[in-house]
């Protein structure tokens, strides 16, 4: 994902754990927010719960592998979701869209 989004030119931050995840996006910045459903210390779905209660403006996009949590996503507060493996451009596509 790293290098894709290198080639298209959208900068980005990451971190491999779901707290220091919301505290990233409490310091503010961020135009996207992309989240994996199972990130440790604090999972995506609740990441996603507490950003909407500060922010229902901020596209916030999951990333899983299991298809069958997309509904309960959506109803989390994620505005997309892909499911692994991304394979094709369309996400870097759609973030593109949500970061114009």
């Amino acid at each position: 994902m790293e290098i894709k989004l290198d080639r298209a030119g959208i900068q980005y931050d990451f971190t491999s754990d779901g707290k220091e995840a919301l505290e990233m996006f409490s310091r503010g910045g961020y135009s996207v927010v992309v989240l994996d459903q199972y990130m440790p210390g604090m999972n995506g779905n609740m990441i996603a719960r507490h950003i909407r209660e500060k922010n229902d403006q901020v596209p916030i996009i999951g990333i899983t592998s299991d298809e069958t949590q997309r509904e309960q996503m959506l109803e989390d507060g994620f505005t997309d979701v892909f499911i692994k493996p991304l394979r094709n451009q369309d996400y870097i596509t759609t973030l593109k869209k949500f970061l114009e």
